[in-house]
């Protein structure tokens, strides 16, 4: 992740909302999944608000790293070109791609002397043949470890909007061998496209399409489709939600958009839905795109109908809890 004031606007109502969702999940995944070992990886000039929130982590059993992109370069000479459509606001997203190299930079951190002794340890038991990487929008729900997920030959992702095809990026789960030995040709493939992607996942995607490993839908959850728990009785390891993941509509935006729904009612016009999108906060759509705005609307208004907003409402208690219980 990245921490520039504005960045991601398209996304979180505000910088603080990105924090906010970054500590949420790093005391979720100690609790929930204390298996897990987190590392946050951050790129860019360090600021002051970095440097805040890298103690922060320090104090809640994880640690932050500064990591520049292996091809920062191409990225760099490509930012000159007009007509070249990548944000520079979506910059860190792409250091997942450049995982072999953040694995580099993770291994000196035994030779940190702030790094506390315990966490020392538990890097070094920590499994790094298969790694997790998942966005900041993320809460975890349950354990998690290699025991429990299927081995991938490169790596597996889960579903975007709709359920058991690996097309969002992100939650990843990476077999670091082999996606080392094919990450050569990943990259050279992507200077010879010049990086003409809007984000990483479309260089993914393109470069894969679904030819993938598939995690399971509960390892990638929007809460949009309401909960799993509850929706799917028994236990069923496919389904069972570990990882919610606040993909397309934020939480902030989620509950306002529910509260002037509650007051307002429901409406089927979507144009209606967008007009209220925007009363919260999302005033424009990535590149322009207009239907953006749309399909947020559309999901949102669909998980109203299911359960009037309930999960999401849970889950920013669920939030809330987390950040009152932290030392800030």
């Amino acid at each position: 992740m990245r921490i520039f004031s504005g960045a991601a606007a398209f996304y979180v109502a505000n910088n603080t909302e990105y924090v906010d969702a970054l500590k949420a999940a790093v005391i979720s995944g100690r609790r929930e999944a204390p298996s897990l070992v987190p590392v946050v990886v951050f790129t860019g000039p360090k600021s002051a608000e970095q440097t805040a929130l890298e103690r922060w982590l320090q104090r809640h059993g994880s640690v932050g790293i500064t990591h520049n992109l292996s091809f920062q370069h191409d990225m760099d000479m490509l930012s000159l070109d007009p007509e070249w459509s990548f944000s520079q606001f979506l910059l860190g997203s792409w250091l997942r791609v450049d995982l072999p190299n953040v694995l580099k930079s993770i291994a000196k951190l035994e030779s940190l002397a702030s790094m506390s002794s315990r966490f020392r340890k538990d890097l070094k038991l920590v499994n790094q043949e298969y790694v997790l990487w998942t966005d900041v929008d993320i809460l975890f729900r349950g354990s998690i470890g290699s025991c429990t997920l299927a081995k991938p030959q490169v790596l597996s992702v889960g579903p975007d909007k709709r359920m058991g095809w690996p097309e969002n990026y992100g939650v990843i789960y990476f077999n670091v061998s082999g996606y080392r030995e094919i990450f050569p040709r990943l990259i050279g493939w992507g200077r010879e496209q010049r990086f003409h992607f809007d984000h990483d996942q479309n260089l993914f995607l393109a470069y894969w399409g679904t030819a993938v490993d598939v995690l399971p839908n509960g390892m990638n959850w929007k809460p949009y489709w309401g909960d799993a728990s509850t929706a799917i009785p028994g236990p069923v390891t496919h389904e069972q939600t570990r990882i919610v993941h606040f993909h397309g509509p934020k939480l902030s935006t989620a509950i306002c958009f529910f509260n002037r729904l509650d007051r307002t009612g429901n409406s089927d016009k979507i144009s209606v839905s967008v007009d209220r999108i925007r009363e919260c906060g999302l005033r424009e759509a990535p590149n322009g795109d207009m239907e953006w705005l749309r399909l947020l609307a559309s999901l949102l208004t669909q998980a109203y109908e299911r359960d009037k907003g309930q999960f999401y409402r849970e889950l920013s208690q669920q939030v809330d809890m987390y950040l009152a219980s932290t030392v800030s």
